[in-house]
């Protein structure tokens, strides 16, 4: 039994000189994929080599990274705030109890 191979002749793959508008769909650097814009919805198909968007790709991937960065950055912020108001509201209460013991004299308990 003979098996064949039926992938592409990708003999000239990466060979960039041979590719005149780095859209050869036989290159296994030829990528297809569909681009949403988050402010519209709008979807396009986009297509190119991937030598000529991975700059593209990094730049947002970066972005979406910052993003993700800055608001963890904000919500830890926000945590502190509250854990230090938190502390401060229990050591006012803490004053308010030892004053609250000292004019009772303790005869409380």
């Amino acid at each position: 039994m003979k098996v064949e191979d039926t992938r592409k002749n990708w003999k000239d793959a990466f060979n960039c000189k041979k590719c005149a508008k780095k859209e050869r769909t036989d290159c296994p650097c030829y990528l297809e994929w569909v681009e949403e814009n988050n402010l519209t919805g709008e979807k396009r198909i986009r297509k190119g080599c991937l030598f000529q968007i991975l700059p593209e790709l990094l730049i947002q991937n970066t972005k979406v990274a910052d993003g993700v960065h800055a608001a963890t950055n904000s919500f830890r912020n926000q945590v502190a705030k509250v854990v230090e108001t938190m502390r401060e509201a229990l050591a006012l209460k803490q004053q308010e109890l030892k004053m609250l013991e000292g004019k009772d004299g303790g005869s409380s308990r």
